[in-house]
């Protein structure tokens, strides 16, 4: 399973338990919405990164 597929399977169980009026199933729906603000921030820290390491790597080398 991909990460993506990951995240997809999250969303569609978040989606089924928000049908679900018990207490259990809103804890639950909670603790996933959780993890998908968890994997946002580490894909924007992701995509800084690579950023930040590609504008290093297309600067000219200033010591020669």
């Amino acid at each position: 399973m991909t990460p993506a597929e990951f995240e997809y399977l999250i969303r569609k169980t978040v989606t089924y338990l928000e049908f679900h009026s018990d207490d259990s199933a809103k804890e639950i729906a909670v603790e996933w919405r959780k993890i998908l603000a968890q994997i946002k921030q580490m894909k924007k820290k992701k995509v800084k990164m690579e950023a930040k390491l590609e504008s290093k790597i297309s600067k000219p080398d200033d010591h020669k």
